[in-house]
């Protein structure tokens, strides 16, 4: 069963804002880093519980790009 993800605009625009940064960087790696996101998105959606809580007035669910840690 998955769940209903809503993304926010001002979070899919950090992730546009991202993909043109690595894009910039090497061509490729901003669809790796949008691929990643996507994934984790998925995962998100699939298992909610697995993933913490930020923000204790909304759900807010937080995730780490493991090929994209700084």
């Amino acid at each position: 069963m998955s769940y209903k993800l809503i993304i926010l605009k001002s979070a899919a625009d950090d992730a546009l804002e991202a993909y043109c940064y690595y894009e910039e960087k090497q061509p490729g790696l901003g669809d790796r880093f949008l691929s990643e996101v996507l994934e984790r998105y998925n995962d998100i959606s699939k298992h909610p519980e697995y993933y913490g809580f930020i923000d204790e007035t909304h759900t807010v669910r937080d995730v780490t790009l493991k090929s994209f840690l700084t």
